[in-house]
């Protein structure tokens, strides 16, 4: 057997390490749902199969294994630049970029160069010769004309990469800039272990950095996704007409722990609490906590609710959206409040005013300007013509009724014997 545990040096059990980190990353990742967590998985998995590959190859003791095992990591080395730049696309917010074609081509390379590996032998243009060192076990690779042609490739690939994540650490809210800085200074690990080991100026003739570099990276990784909820609160796509916009925007994860939220928003909150990113929404003064708790389980329109603010109402329409992932899950949701206090305060009065005026007319009718009457009998001429009694003219146009009696003069002339008495 030319394996064994006694060749395995502390080298070999960095590696090992490196690949259990990495291994457990990807089922620590398995519970995310958003694209740049699935990315980030199949990276570490591509990263511990390329670690175990080497952990073998550094404990194999001929030429052969050590070309077999190498063979295998490269499973692993050649996938993981390109699933780099993915994560940096899903990360930056161009997820429309990542479909089936985008990802064939990216993979292409990738293909060619595994299968040019395993046919090394016939071809020698990744390893032109294997050399192993007696004292240390460690082979020195020299490598052919296809294996710099892919390292080109595989740097463009990581140079793209930070751009976009440089590009996202510009246009992501402040919260999120220390997570984007978290995921640089990951990047940056494995991609300095190869460049040492690629271009020979490693203190160690033929030792593969890469992996342990990676080893490092996913410790940081791991630490950004319980400090700052990497992948789990996700930065929502914004710009600058977000930011300069009147109405309030805030988002929420399913978890209801606030995700984004534009200046307008912490505006209308009103409160001491400057960093809302990350806080439950319970932490919101009580009086937004309850509206916005009475909206959740509400379908996608527009809702009227009261703030009482200052001792005062204020009224918001409310615009709500849930949000979905690309399996059409839902990851969240976004509120759009837009502060139509001016508009209801005039309702408010012109209602008021109406009902005032209601009453009013209620309780009295006026009659105004000249009537035309008949100086005999004093019937009353309406505008058709038509001549109607005293009595019955009021009564159509007012709201008086009339009760009868009889006048003293009246009655001294009608009725003068009951007047004497």
């Amino acid at each position: 057997m030319d394996i064994s545990l006694y060749n395995i040096q502390f080298y070999s059990w960095a590696l090992l390490f490196a690949g259990f980190i990495a291994f457990t990353l990807a089922l620590l990742l398995k519970k995310f749902t958003t694209l740049s967590a699935r990315v980030l998985r199949w990276l570490q998995l591509s990263v511990a199969l390329w670690s175990w590959g080497m952990t073998l190859e550094s404990a194999a003791t001929t030429v052969p294994l050590k070309t077999f095992w190498s063979q295998v990591a490269y499973l692993g080395s050649t996938t993981a630049p390109v699933l780099f730049l993915l994560l940096a696309i899903a990360y930056s917010q161009y997820d429309k970029k990542i479909n089936q074609r985008n990802i064939i081509l990216l993979f292409i390379l990738p293909i060619l160069t595994i299968v040019m590996a395993f046919t090394n032998n016939w071809h020698h243009l990744v390893w032109t010769s294997i050399v192993i060192n007696p004292e240390t076990n460690i082979a020195l690779y020299n490598h052919g004309a296809y294996f710099w042609f892919f390292i080109i490739y595989a740097y463009l690939c990581l140079l793209s990469s930070i751009i976009l994540i440089i590009i996202s650490f510009r246009k992501f809210p402040g919260y999120y800039k220390e997570q984007t800085i978290a995921l640089i200074t990951a990047s940056l690990f494995p991609i300095t272990g190869n460049i040492v080991y690629v271009f020979n100026i490693n203190p160690v003739p033929g030792l593969e950095w890469t992996p342990i570099a990676f080893m490092v990276s996913g410790a940081i990784l791991a630490y950004s996704i319980f400090k700052f909820h990497m992948f789990d609160l996700v930065p929502i796509a914004r710009n600058n007409i977000v930011d300069s916009m009147n109405n309030g925007i805030i988002v929420f994860d399913n978890k209801d722990r606030i995700v984004d939220l534009n200046p307008a928003m912490r505006g209308f909150l009103s409160h001491q609490q400057n960093n809302w990113i990350g806080q439950s929404r319970s932490e919101l003064p009580e009086s937004w906590e309850n509206a916005i708790a009475g909206l959740q389980d509400k379908p996608d329109d527009h809702y009227d609710i009261i703030v009482q603010k200052v001792g005062q109402n204020t009224y918001f329409d409310v615009q709500l959206i849930t949000l979905r992932n690309q399996k059409q899950l839902v990851v969240g949701k976004l509120f759009l409040f837009h502060d139509i206090s001016k508009r209801k305060n005039l309702e408010l009065e012109r209602e008021k005013l109406i009902t005032e005026l209601q009453d009013a007319l209620a309780q009295v009718k006026n009659l105004s300007g000249l009537l035309p009457i008949c100086a005999n009998c004093k019937k009353i001429r309406d505008d058709q013509g038509n001549w109607h009694s005293v009595e019955s003219y009021v009564t159509k146009h007012s709201e008086a009724k009339f009760s009868h009696g009889i006048c003293p003069d009246c009655r001294a002339k009608l009725y003068p014997d009951y007047t004497d008495k």
